[in-house]
């Protein structure tokens, strides 16, 4: 028998095809459609709006259109099922169960709530669809009418962790007449922000698997031949040989380095306007901030790769992201009472308030040293040289800092009066490997005894840190292990047993396939539009999220710093295992697209139990489909480099 579609996507039309044995009739006019699917008897109908045309909603239907709508109901041969219809009507809401309260929306922070029966067979309770059109909706009628998803302020992965109380309104709804009515424009499918790309398809194959009285697993196929998410480079859970290492880290290098070069990352090519901070979470556009470690990760990248690949344009390249950031820009900060530290921002014509963290400033610092370790030029040594003096000084014989950061503003840069010392990780981690790189250079003892003094320290304080309010558990011990691994570069001590204990937890996390599963981050269940910034997911018992930018980019780079350890006491054969997996991960999905703002990237969150990019429902601040310039684009091939012989800051 035939189905109808009247509106739609191509691709849409055409997955119906390959659903329904090719026996689909698409027709342009509506009283066309309605009169062959009512003349024919045809066992489906799709009323949708002409997305194909811009159109986002369907115009309200002409009494006769209404009129012949009932007509096909009534015959009991063919399912219904309609689109972003503004039902305000009764005469349609009786019609279609559902009654629209306000013009069509976004679907934006909200998700996709499944419900009843239909999660339960599904297997999963949350759907994403960003950038979304629906119709909000309310009252609707009971008249044996079920509701199978629906408008909710959701936060979770797959499992609901948190909710509002008050529904948004219907998403899909089915009458006991057989209408299905969607208020979301569920086949509008994009593979970019319909996620994830797997319970879509469950969905899809559930849904108008029942609606086309088609094998569920004909549509499945239906839908992986229409359809396509975001792609990797292989299977997270593929196993390369020892012989495919070091050409598949040569790849990725290159997959980085271009990704640079097309993504729009860089304003101008040649690399004289600096580096934008990231592509956005939720509109895979480019946040146009210009951050001082971001940029010169960059720099080092582009610095790295020309000389291992022989490229002087990157090297070209690289000469200019660094003067613009260092010299046009001034990011270092060159007199006063903290000269040598980086602000971690630089705004227009460095206008505003700024601050300067700790770990910014360090890592920067570190991307200066593997700069200066390529081109050997005596300007940069002298800026490592008076930010590590900056950091002494900054520490000032104490074991611990004062303060995460300074404030900035556009007369004065002036620290904050505080006796208190910091006992977080995260502010030391990136200092501990400056020092560190520092003293390789110039044999200063001082470096490596504020190492030694703060590690020994921090191991007292094991496990017992200061976390901020938001970060997950993974955060604050791979920043600890950082800390203890750059230690043990100089000799055992007392950090030696914690870095056993962190590797075992880590381990223990560690995915069959590479990934580490996020440890529970912090949310405000009293509001669930608060900045979710450091969450994805809240812990492997909600699903096995992988965070790539808090946790996954820095295991890679301190885990390689351990396997490099000389001084013993540690379980350095567990350190090899783990680093040699998550290399073998981070090789596989790298994203492989046609859209250039993702080929060559890394998103944020990775659900290693659906295998694809997906991760915390909400886009706030760096959400979970942000590509992070620096810590993700920079530090991954930066580390690949470091494991293809070229000394870098790893």
């Amino acid at each position: 028998m035939n189905t109808v579609v009247w509106g739609g996507r191509k691709n849409f039309i055409s997955f119906l095809e390959k659903a329904n044995n090719g026996n689909v009739k698409a027709f342009s006019k509506l009283n066309e459609a309605l009169d062959f699917a009512l003349k024919n008897e045809s066992k489906a109908l799709f009323l949708l709006p002409d997305y194909e045309n811009s159109a986002n909603v369907i115009e309200e239907f002409d009494d006769s259109h209404i009129e012949t709508i009932v007509d096909i109901i009534k015959s009991q041969k063919t399912k219904i099922y309609i689109e972003n219809y503004p039902s305000f009507d009764s005469r349609d809401h009786y019609i279609f169960g559902v009654q629209a309260r306000a013009y069509q929306q976004s679907l934006g922070r909200n998700s996709i709530k499944l419900l009843g029966d239909f999660k339960d067979e599904l297997g999963f309770e949350l759907l994403q669809k960003r950038n979304g059109i629906f119709y909000q909706n309310g009252k609707h009628y009971e008249q044996g009418m079920e509701i199978l998803a629906e408008i909710r302020n959701c936060l979770g992965v797959h499992d609901v962790v948190a909710q509002d109380l008050q529904s948004n309104g219907i998403a899909l709804a089915k009458t006991k007449t057989n209408v299905y009515t969607a208020m979301v424009n569920f086949t509008d499918f994009d593979g970019n922000f319909t996620l994830p790309y797997r319970n879509w398809q469950k969905f899809y194959a559930k849904v108008f698997g029942e609606i086309l009285s088609a094998d569920e697993n004909i549509v499945k196929v239906a839908f992986e031949d229409t359809f396509s998410g975001i792609g990797t480079t292989k299977e997270a859970s593929y196993i390369r040989s020892k012989e495919q290492f070091n050409d598949d880290l040569q790849k990725c290098v290159l997959n980085s380095v271009n990704w640079h070069l097309n993504s729009g990352i860089m304003p101008n090519i040649n690399g004289k306007s600096g580096v934008y901070e990231m592509i956005r979470s939720f509109d895979l556009k480019t946040a146009k901030n210009v951050r001082g470690d971001s940029t010169l990760f960059t720099a080092a990248l582009f610095a790295l790769a020309g000389k291992y690949f022989e490229n002087p344009k990157w090297s070209e390249i690289s000469k200019n992201i660094s003067e613009e950031i260092l010299v046009n820009r001034s990011i270092q900060i060159e007199e006063g009472e903290n000269k040598g530290l980086l602000k971690w921002f630089s705004g227009a014509k460095d206008m505003g308030t700024h601050s300067v963290y700790a770990s910014d400033s360090a890592r920067g610092g570190n991307c200066m040293f593997a700069l200066y370790k390529v081109t050997k030029d005596e300007t940069l040594l002298k800026r490592l040289i008076m930010m590590g003096e900056a950091f002494l000084k900054w520490f000032s014989g104490d074991e611990l800092l004062p303060m995460g950061w300074f404030i900035y503003d556009e007369w004065n840069l002036t620290t904050i009066s505080t006796q208190e010392r910091t006992t977080a990780p995260e502010f030391y981690e990136a200092v501990m490997i400056l020092l560190k790189n520092i003293y390789s250079v110039t044999k200063d003892v001082r470096y490596k005894e504020q190492i030694l003094k703060t590690a020994e320290k921090m191991a007292d304080i094991y496990p017992n840190f200061g976390i901020g309010p938001s970060h997950s558990k993974n955060f604050t011990l791979s920043r600890a292990l950082g800390i203890f691994a750059v230690a043990q570069s100089f000799e055992s001590g007392k950090w030696t047993p914690a870095i056993d204990e962190i590797l075992e937890y880590f381990n223990n996390l560690q995915h069959e396939c590479g990934g580490f599963a996020d440890g529970k981050a912090y949310f405000d269940e009293n509001s669930l539009n608060n900045d979710m910034e450091f969450a994805i997911g809240f812990g492997p018992e909600h699903g096995n999220i992988c965070d790539l930018m808090y946790c996954q980019n820095t295991m890679l780079y301190i885990l390689n710093i351990l396997t490099k350890c000389s001084a013993e006491g540690f379980n350095k054969a567990l350190a090899e295992k783990m680093l040699n997996k998550s290399i073998n991960f981070l090789l596989n999905v790298q994203i492989v697209s046609e859209d250039k703002t993702l080929s060559g990237g890394w998103m944020r969150a990775y659900d290693m139990d659906l295998g694809e990019y997906y991760g915390c429902d909400k886009d706030f601040a760096w959400g979970p489909y942000s590509i992070l310039t620096g810590w993700m684009t920079g530090a991954i091939p930066i580390t690949f480099l470091d494991l293809l012989g070229e000394e870098t800051m790893y």
